[in-house]
Formats: C-alpha cells, structure tokens, sequence
C-alpha cells in the first residue's frame, strides 16, 4: 500500500498507472495482501451511502481511537468497464480513496486477493487496516483493469475502465462536466462548465462531447447556444490548413481530442452577450441541408436517404471500426425526424457473418431528448441478450429491461431476467 500525502495544489494522481506498471501486474500473481478479508455481514460496519445516489457504495467500522479500521465498497459494475467484458477477465482494481487535502491511499488489489469477490455484476471489496489512520475520507475512486481478447485476433488486450467515483468525489476532483466525469454523459452526450464571466455576461465555456466518429476526420464543427449558430473549421491535425475559428462575434480558443470518445471545446463568446447558457448543441461534420444536398467528406457515406420535402431522413456512413466491447461497426447508421431532430443511431455489423446491431444505439424525441439507448449483446444463442434503458424527460432512469436478442436470431423479443423499474 503506497500511502503519502497530498495537497490540492498538487492534486491526487490521475489514477491512471503507467501501462509498464499494470502489465506487471495484471501478467504476475502477487501472494502477499496488504489487507485482511472482513466479513460481508460484518455487523460493525455502517452503511454510509447506495448505490444510485452514488457509483461506489461504502460501509465503515471505527477502532476506539474513531480510526476507520474496516472499509467495505460495493461496486455495480456497468459499461464502464465494457459491455464484452465478464467479471474473470478482471485482473485488478485500482482503488484511490482517502482525504484530499490530507492524506490519499492508492492501492492496487488483484481479483485473486480474498478481499475482492463478485456478485454477479457486483464488485465488492473488504478491506481491514492493521495500522487505521482515518478518521474520515472524502474521495473514493475506483477503476477496473481487464485482460480479454481482440475479436479479430487471439491477441490478448488491456482494458482499463473510466472510474467510479463515490458521491461528490468528481466534484472535489474539479472534474465534474468534463471527458472524465462518466455520470455526466450518464444521458446525453455533450455538457458544459462556465469557465469565466465578463460583467455578468458568460465569457468562456468549455465544452465537451462524446463523439462516435473518427476523431481525426473532424473539420467542421457547428454549435448552437441558446439558439445562436456558430460554425467552426479546425482539426486534431497539425497539417490543416483551413482553420475559420471566428463566428458571428464568437472565437474557438481550442479544439481538443481527449479520448478515442470525448472531444474538448474551449470557446470565448462573450460577443453574443448572454447571462446564461440555457441551451446548448453541437455536431462535428454534420451534413449540409442545401438544396443540391452538398454533404460534408462525401466519400465516407454508402447511402442517404430523404423525405419527401427533401429533407434528410437517414445516412448510412461506412465506418470499419472497433467498438469498447469488441465488434466491429462497419456501418453508422443515424435516422432524423421530420424536423432535422436526430431520431436514431448505433451501429451495424456482423456475427458470424450475419448481418447484426452492435454495440449501443440511442433513441430520441423529436426535440432531441434522450428516450432509451439499447445494447445489443452478440454471443451464441443462449447467451444473447439486448438490454433497453428507458429515460424520464428530466434525464432519470426510468427502467432497465433485458429481452433476448431478437435481432440476431430473428426470434420473439422475449423478456429475460429481473428487470428494474425506479421512480
């Protein structure tokens, strides 16, 4: 256990270890454990939060001195970690938790450890302290480290989750609203932060976007705050040439790629005078709705359909990439509304040379709420099963259903399981 202090000027460690030092360990089996196991029902352990109202759900036990002796995290194990991946392929669980402003523990825990054990999707830890001392902690931050293989190969591949944060730690972290915050894009795909004011006016925002294209394809980027058009043209690229970074009073500060999924945007407006940003979208190569139906990098689309007022009704975008959970998307397939609203998208691929959805598809209203987003888990025909999420318009969970996948063996959509319905 690496224990040291930890100023917030200095901030606690990106809770990313290098790959050398997971390699090691996810490729060597450590006997020696820093922490005894403690009972699940341990009786002397309060429960301290649920999960729901927080991704890590934590119980303490206190010494006599009102040291924390006993540490109990329960974890429910979602697409973070990857939708392909089963709890054996996990290898290790590196786990940071502590005070800011005091003292952070970082500690990494193989899965052989017998203070890790599942439940299902459940991840639970027991952790005892020989030598407790904390009295309280303010932070909890967990990430998963998993061993599977490539599905195009038999080559085995690293996959380190996004983490799991324990109540307001993303907060305290500074993180909340940015590319390493996962609840934020829990129901949408793009959010803000307020970076500066200029008398009382918004002066910079940042914004970012969970993006399903080729990042490096990015060159137009159009953003609509509180109904003011912005069009930009930049890229990741250094050898793009044709950057237009100022719209209608407005400038693009920067344009950066964070993540194979999250773009960062960093825009000064305080030339359209707003006092709050109540509205806000954004679409990077989005196609054109002129009348000669121009579309922006034409070469990457294999079809496009329209209605019968001219407008788009669908695009169908050759891609040939590969997905967090393994598939491959040869097809992105994005459906509109009548009112250019976008009404559907995911993508398409194969199993076993069938024709099959992949990955996640997301479904919305025709005012571009989020109404259900479904994942389609390919495996033999016991095994597949297509999971549906239901939405409430102010972006709650409102179900999570599991029927077999009727896609894939064209069979009745049929419920499976225990489904769960919350208020």
């Amino acid at each position: 256990m690496d224990l040291r202090s930890n100023k917030k000027s200095n901030r606690i460690m990106r809770f990313v270890l290098p790959l050398f030092i997971i390699m090691i360990f996810v490729f060597s089996c450590k006997d020696s454990v820093t922490t005894n196991t403690v009972s699940e029902n341990n009786n002397n352990l309060v429960q301290d939060s649920i999960i729901g109202e927080t991704d890590i759900q934590a119980s303490f036990a206190f010494n006599k001195e009102n040291k924390i002796e006993q540490l109990q995290l329960i974890v429910e194990l979602d697409e973070r970690s990857g939708n392909f991946e089963k709890v054996e392929n996990i290898e290790s669980i590196l786990l940071n938790f502590g005070l800011l402003e005091d003292t952070i523990i970082n500690q990494v825990l193989s899965t052989k450890d017998s203070a890790v054990h599942f439940k299902e999707n459940k991840l639970i830890i027991n952790l005892k302290f020989q030598f407790p001392i904390l009295d309280s902690l303010d932070i909890i931050e967990l990430t998963t480290v998993a061993l599977c293989k490539k599905a195009d190969s038999n080559e085995n591949t690293i996959v380190q989750s996004e983490a799991y944060y324990y109540k307001n730690t993303a907060k305290k972290l500074e993180i909340e609203n940015t590319y390493l915050h996962y609840a934020a894009f829990q129901n949408k795909d793009v959010v803000f932060k307020v970076l500066s004011l200029e008398k009382g006016f918004v002066k910079e925002l940042l914004v970012t976007a969970r993006v399903n294209q080729n990042i490096d394809k990015i060159e137009k980027i159009d953003l609509v705050i509180n109904d003011v058009e912005l069009e930009f043209y930049d890229s990741i690229l250094a050898s793009f040439q044709k950057q237009v970074r100022k719209s209608n009073k407005c400038e693009l500060l920067s344009f950066i790629k964070r993540s194979k999924k999250y773009v960062e945007l960093k825009v000064n407006i305080r030339g359209i005078k707003i006092r709050e940003v109540e509205r806000l979208k954004v679409a990077f190569n989005e196609v054109g709705k002129s009348n000669d139906k121009e579309i922006v990098d034409e070469s990457k689309i294999r079809k496009v359909y329209y209605f019968d007022n001219g407008e788009i009704e669908a695009i169908i975008y050759q891609k040939d990439s590969l997905l967090d959970d393994g598939n491959i998307c040869s097809e992105l397939h994005l459906d509109y509304h009548r009112n250019g609203q976008l009404k559907e998208w995911g993508c398409q691929g194969s199993y076993h040379g069938s024709g099959a959805m992949v990955g996640t598809w997301f479904k919305y209203d025709t005012t571009g709420l989020l109404l259900e987003k479904t994942y389609y888990h390919l495996a033999e025909f016991k095994d597949a099963y297509m999971e549906v999420t239901e939405f409430y318009p102010n972006g709650k969970t409102k179900a999570i259903k599991r029927y077999k996948n009727a896609g894939q063996y064209e069979i009745d959509q049929d419920s499976i399981g225990e489904w769960q319905f919350f208020e």
